[in-house]
């Protein structure tokens, strides 16, 4: 990473520039520090993003105070990238990174929630330092979920015990609605007394990674027959500008009710409430729910993988 002077007549960027702008390129990206006029990037209010002729494939920022350049500076050149993420990249190290970070357990580049919370564990990039730091923080036989751009390949000292195809999705349209019940619902706050009937409806019905603390992320709703917990859906991985839905389950005796998307829509409703785009994660094989999420109102954004991991050794 290095200066450079935005004020070289050959400079092809200076007209767009003051006088005072500063230039920092950090191997093929160029980071400059200038009060220019353009968009701002919705999740980052202090960055004016801009392209400039001629460097088409280059990312441009332009930073309206200087302290939050002189921050940059003293950052490395992957956090320096990191900053041109959308929130919902790397979404389990954004969320333990940012809004969630009182939740991280840390060794170097990997991050983690506590077991109770969820299996939910990311590192920085799936590169050989982010394994090894991985590795440290799960333990020998320690196991963790995390999730991938590409299909987990096999690296020695891990075991793939299980995985699937996955997709991202964000309802952004606002204008979401449950679907029609013959009759109303009354819709209860879970909280810590509800944990284990939350568990037990969990492991029945699989929704993902769901342990004793998973409902501290966020706000819980259900649905009760008589006394039995038959339907919830909550709040799990939290980033700038985005909550997800997740726990999205209901008991197979009840199945067909439109309990789901009722408690998507109450769940979203407070979401937005806070001024947050609703999100949600699930298997690209579950054609019933995605089926359901997109009546009301999800788009498919991202493509990708999960995979729980164990740790063996590094010999294995």
């Amino acid at each position: 990473m290095r200066w450079e002077s935005a004020q070289d007549p050959s400079s092809p960027q200076k007209r767009l520039l003051r006088d005072d702008a500063v230039v920092v390129r950090c191997q093929k990206t160029m980071f400059i520090s200038a009060s220019l006029v353009g968009p701002s990037h919705p999740h980052f209010p202090d960055m004016i993003l801009f392209p400039l002729r001629g460097f088409e494939r280059k990312n441009r920022i332009a930073f309206r105070h200087a302290q939050n350049l002189l921050c940059l500076l003293e950052s490395s050149a992957i956090e320096l990238l990191l900053l041109l993420m959308h929130p919902l990249d790397n979404v389990i190290w954004q969320a333990l990174t940012t809004r969630q970070a009182f939740f991280a357990e840390k060794v170097g580049q990997a991050r983690r929630f506590p077991l109770e919370v969820t299996l939910l564990t990311a590192f920085e990039a799936p590169s050989d330092a982010g394994y090894e730091s991985l590795a440290g923080l799960v333990g020998s036989g320690g196991t963790g979920a995390v999730f991938l751009n590409d299909p987990y390949e096999a690296r020695p000292g891990w075991e793939y015990v299980a995985g699937a195809p996955l997709l991202q999705m964000i309802c952004e349209n606002g204008s979401a609605s449950s679907a029609s019940l013959s009759k109303p619902l009354e819709i209860v706050e879970l909280g810590d007394s509800d944990s284990p009937e939350m568990v037990e409806l969990a492991t029945l019905t699989k929704p993902g990674p769901f342990g004793t603390r998973t409902h501290e992320l966020g706000y819980y709703v259900g649905i009760r027959d008589g006394e039995k917990l038959v339907a919830m859906a909550g709040e799990r991985l939290k980033v700038p500008g985005f909550t997800e839905v997740s726990a999205v389950c209901t008991h197979p005796d009840h199945l067909g009710k439109g309990y789901a998307a009722r408690l998507m829509t109450e769940v979203m409703r407070r979401i937005r409430q806070r001024g947050e785009t609703p999100m949600l994660h699930v298997r690209s094989d579950n054609a019933r729910a995605i089926a359901i999420y997109e009546r009301l109102g999800f788009r498919k954004r991202w493509e990708g993988h999960f995979a729980v991991l164990r740790r063996t050794s590094a010999r294995e």
